[in-house]
């Protein structure tokens, strides 16, 4: 599969970035992930593609656990879904999103996106039975 993570923010800082780059290298046996970064970030036009979904990340006050997010993950991908675009501090309803709380906090987008690719992670680990933990 393929993910595509748009961050609205200006800049990932070194530190999140780092974190993010690890688990887009942990990821790569899974799925490609790309991260875009940057205000007012626009989604691009062929998120409306059968094989395309839009997954919106915001505060909530229900959250979803690592099993939640590994059955969406395992949903997408047998429903014949093979790009998965991420919105963080994106609201656009538009295209019929799904929409995911990873916590109840207030976070900066940057803290979401490494948060989001951690739970990402642990999602495909549950998926393929691997251990997470090294």
């Amino acid at each position: 599969m393929n993910c595509f993570l748009y961050v609205n923010t200006e800049k990932i800082s070194e530190t999140h970035m780092a974190a993010i780059n690890e688990y887009t290298k942990r990821l790569s046996p899974y799925c490609s992930v790309k991260v875009t970064a940057k205000n007012k970030v626009e989604l691009p036009k062929d998120i409306n593609k059968p094989d395309h979904r839009l997954l919106i990340i915001k505060k909530g006050t229900s959250t979803h656990s690592s099993t939640d997010l590994a059955d969406y993950i395992n949903h997408i991908q047998i429903s014949g879904i093979s790009t998965l675009h991420v919105a963080i501090g994106i609201y656009d309803f538009s295209s019929n999103p799904d929409i995911l709380s990873i916590s109840a906090f207030d976070m900066s987008a940057e803290t979401s996106a490494l948060l989001f690719m951690e739970q990402l992670y642990r999602g495909y680990t549950i998926i393929t039975g691997k251990t997470y933990h090294k």
